[in-house]
């Protein structure tokens, strides 16, 4: 309707953290200048088209929770190769973490 498109993709990892590694791969998707990723329990009460006014050409933009950190539940990036590879290297060298502390971490 809007021109919007969405793109299922596939798990690539088959451990137990695979659904939090899945959000590194929205860098990759170079065939759009900008990707939304909201988590299933994200609930809104109006259009988010707002998101994308506010994010501006920035190149990574997500909401805040309580603690002032980034809520990787909600986020709008530019897709990018380099960043994809540098945030993907970052999460091997930190096996411990979570897609949401990785992304405060290297942001």
């Amino acid at each position: 309707q809007n021109g919007a498109k969405i793109k299922y993709v596939m798990p690539t990892v088959r451990d137990a953290r695979r659904y939090h590694r899945l959000k590194l791969h929205l860098w990759e998707m170079s065939e759009f200048s900008k990707v939304a990723f909201f988590d299933s329990d994200m609930i809104f009460f109006s259009k988010p088209d707002a998101a994308f006014e506010d994010c501006g050409n920035k190149s990574f933009c997500a909401t805040k929770d309580s603690n002032g950190e980034f809520n990787a539940g909600f986020l709008l990036i530019r897709p990018d190769a380099k960043e994809a590879t540098r945030l993907k290297q970052a999460w091997r060298e930190r096996p411990g973490l979570y897609e949401q502390q990785l992304l405060n971490r290297e942001n």
